[in-house]
C-alpha cells in the first residue's frame, strides 16, 4: 500500500514493507501533489538511477531473530545410553542395596550382607547384558570385548539351596534361597525376615519369570528371628530361626505344618 505525507516540501512516500523493512522515498521540492499516480509509479521505477531519491530502510519491531545454527560440538555429542543395570538387572534391588550401604549406622555384619547382595545383583545384570549382546562389547568402565556369552548357570538358577540370594526387595532381609519347580514354574523361595522387624521371619516366593506367577510372602507363625532354609524334602522346606526354632513349610499347600 502507498501512503503520501505532504507538507509542500520535502515529500515522503512510504511504498511498502518488504520482509519487515520499510522503503521510504524522499523527493525533493518540485514533486508535489500535482503528480498523478502514474507519475509516482514512474518515479519508483527510476529510484535506483535518480540521484535525487534517497532510500532509507527501517527495521520493523516484528522481525524474528533466527535461532543459532547447531555447533559441531553439539552435533558430535553422543546420546546417553541406558545403564546396563537398569536395562538388564532388577534396578529396585540394586538401588535398595546402594542406599542401605550409604547408612553410617550399619554393623559389620549388615554391611557385609548388603555388599554381598549388591555384588551378586550387579553380576547378574552383567551376565544378562553379556548374553543379550552376544559378541558385542559390554561397557562398564574401560571397554571390554566379550568373545562369547557366558551360559554357565548362576547360583540362583541351580536347583536346591543357595546362600547367594540375588532377589532381595526393599523391606525384606534375605538369608538364603531355594530354587526349584513349583506347579511347573521355576521359582525362587527366599528365607529371611522383615527389615523393620527382624524378629518376624518369612518366606518370599518369586518366580524366575515374574510374569508367570504373582509374588507372595508367608510369615512364620511366631516371631523367633530371621529364618534360614536348612533342608528340603518332598516339597517341604525346613527353616531354622535365629533362636534355633524349627519351622516346616509345605510348598504345595503354602502353609506351615508341624515339624
Amino acid at each position: 500500500m502507498i501512503s503520501i505525507s505532504q507538507n509542500r516540501k520535502p515529500l515522503y512516500i512510504t511504498l511498502c514493507q518488504i520482509g519487515g523493512v520499510s522503503i521510504i522515498l524522499l523527493l525533493l521540492a518540485g514533486c508535489g501533489a500535482r503528480e498523478s499516480s502514474a507519475g509516482m509509479a514512474q518515479t519508483v521505477d527510476q529510484t535506483s538511477a535518480s540521484p535525487e531519491v534517497i532510500v532509507t530502510p527501517t527495521l520493523s519491531n516484528n522481525m524474528v531473530t533466527p535461532a543459532p545454527a547447531p555447533t559441531l560440538a553439539s552435533m558430535l555429542t553422543p546420546t546417553p545410553t541406558l545403564d546396563i543395570y537398569q536395562a538388564y538387572g532388577r534396578w529396585d534391588e540394586i538401588t535398595h542395596f546402594r542406599e542401605e550401604l550409604q547408612r553410617t549406622d550399619l554393623s559389620e555384619e549388615d554391611r557385609e550382607f548388603y555388599e554381598r547382595n549388591l555384588a551378586a545383583a550387579e553380576y547378574s545384570a552383567e551376565v544378562r547384558a553379556t548374553a543379550k549382546a552376544g559378541p558385542t562389547a559390554v561397557r562398564r568402565g574401560p571397554p571390554v570385548v566379550v568373545q562369547e556369552a557366558d551360559t554357565t548357570p548362576t547360583a540362583t538358577s541351580t536347583p536346591g539351596i543357595s546362600d547367594i540370594a540375588f532377589n532381595g526387595i526393599k523391606g525384606i532381609r534375605i538369608a538364603n534361597v531355594w530354587n526349584g519347580p513349583v506347579d511347573g514354574i521355576w521359582t525362587k523361595i527366599h528365607a529371611g525376615s522383615e527389615e523393620a522387624d527382624r524378629s518376624q521371619g518369612l518366606l518370599y516366593f518369586r518366580a524366575a519369570n515374574v510374569m508367570e506367577a504373582p509374588l507372595a510372602i508367608y510369615r512364620t507363625p511366631t516371631k523367633n528371628g530371621i529364618v534360614k532354609i536348612i533342608a528340603e524334602q518332598n516339597q517341604q522346606l525346613t527353616l531354622e530361626a535365629a533362636d534355633g526354632t524349627l519351622f516346616v513349610f509345605d510348598i504345595p499347600s503354602r502353609t506351615y505344618v508341624e515339624p
